[in-house]
């Protein structure tokens, strides 16, 4: 039986080990979520990415962490509150890579915690609603390719303290 999106939702403990039945041995589950996690790090590397495409709330609501390492590699067509909440991730992992035609839409929303962004390849994106709202202490960005986004609604919502923003430029907008 191959496991999908939704099928596994964690709430995991402070140990960083993956809580549940996940094994460091075994691919993850596409869709695994660790939602309400206690965790401050997480070590990406501690485990077989492979089976992952959806990474959608993979760490929603983990308030208690600030840094993620190691991060995989591999594409991701998922990332739909990806970060959501996560209130105290201080910075967020160089290399994410994304599928083609994809959504960003709250991927960090809320995660107010965050002084900066990385460079990450945006060339795909068509919607960037709400992808930093309210990420408060963010005082620069980088610059992103938005050629192909059509929907920046609330994308930088909240942001007060930027005070360095690149020209970018929105040619099909709506």
């Amino acid at each position: 039986m191959k496991i999908t999106l939704g099928d596994i939702v964690f709430g995991c403990g402070s140990d960083g080990g993956g809580g549940g039945s996940v094994s460091s041995s075994h691919p993850l589950p596409n869709g695994i979520k660790f939602v309400g996690s206690t965790w401050e790090t997480f070590d990406c590397g501690k485990y077989d990415w492979s089976q992952i495409y959806d990474a959608s709330e993979m760490f929603s609501d983990c308030s208690n962490l600030k840094r993620i390492d190691n991060f995989p590699k591999n594409e991701i067509n998922g990332c739909i509150d990806m970060f959501n909440r996560c209130t105290a991730l201080e910075s967020i992992p160089n290399g994410i890579k994304l599928k083609p035609y994809y959504t960003i839409d709250n991927m960090f929303k809320d995660c107010t915690s965050l002084t900066e962004i990385p460079y990450f390849d945006t060339s795909k994106v068509y919607s960037f609603n709400s992808a930093w709202a309210n990420c408060d202490k963010l005082a620069s960005f980088p610059m992103l390719d938005t050629s192909k986004g059509i929907d920046f609604y609330n994308a930088w919502n909240g942001c007060s303290s930027l005070t360095t923003f690149p020209k970018i430029e929105f040619p099909k907008a709506t």
